[in-house]
């Protein structure tokens, strides 16, 4: 909310994941946990800065394709050797209802020794990143027998 408020934004859909919490905010449900409320609050008062908004549960079977975007979205590959990501980070020293923020700016490389790409190279063809020691070597193999590749791209394997 603090980020549409910077960028002037009058108009607000806000989609939760947790019927519980946009029950409490919208006023449905009592917020009867003390730190619960003084979240609310701030939720409150910072919707006051937006001319209309509305707020919507995402029930959980909708919400699973959200998870798989960003799921999909994060195996995305590195775009060159040289290309750079630059990300802005905003980082909550103490819980907000406390009142600090502080922000920061990181910088994040791409490059082809990506954790996805030693995985993919296992898992194509059965190279083993060279540092590992021995129970590195067991761990890595569990977690990439934890992925599976179709077509170029890296998925992760579901419980389903």
């Amino acid at each position: 909310l603090q980020n549409a408020i910077n960028l002037g934004a009058r108009h607000i859909d806000i989609f939760g994941d947790s019927e519980l919490i946009v029950n409490q905010v919208t006023g449905v449900y009592q917020c009867k946990n003390d730190i619960l409320q003084k979240y609310r609050d701030i939720v409150l008062a910072q919707l006051q800065s937006f001319d209309n908004f509305t707020i919507q549960a995402i029930p959980r079977t909708a919400n699973r394709f959200a998870d798989t975007m960003a799921s999909l979205a994060s195996l995305i590959p590195p775009f060159t050797e040289d290309s750079r990501l630059y990300v802005a980070v905003q980082r909550l020293d103490q819980p907000s209802h406390l009142g600090q923020l502080t922000s920061i700016n990181a910088v994040t490389t791409h490059t082809q020794d990506e954790w996805y790409q030693q995985i993919v190279d296992y898992l194509s063809y059965s190279v083993l990143p060279p540092d590992l020691t021995p129970n590195g070597r067991r761990s890595f193999v569990q977690r990439a027998n934890r992925y599976t590749i179709l077509g170029d791209l890296l998925y992760k394997r579901g419980f389903d």
